[in-house]
């Protein structure tokens, strides 16, 4: 090295290239799910099936009992 000559403050270009696949891989990592099916896929799902059942069903019962029926189920009362 000659007197005019500095250091690269940044490293060396080896240094910088392990660096960058370093941060590369931590993005990608951290991207990554456990599972395919996410939450609110299977809340879509889930509203695009039973969507077409809902007019069907207040036409069988009343309004009255089906809410009754809903708030009996979700309370866990028998």
């Amino acid at each position: 090295m000659t007197a005019t000559e500095r250091p690269n403050p940044l490293g060396g270009p080896d240094f910088q290239s392990l660096a960058d696949l370093g941060n590369s891989y931590r993005g990608t990592v951290a991207r990554v799910r456990r599972s395919l099916v996410d939450g609110h896929d299977v809340l879509g799902l889930f509203s695009f099936a039973v969507a077409p059942l809902a007019p069907l069903t207040l036409v069988r019962m009343p309004f009255t009992h089906l809410v009754s029926e809903v708030f009996r189920l979700a309370l866990g009362h028998r």
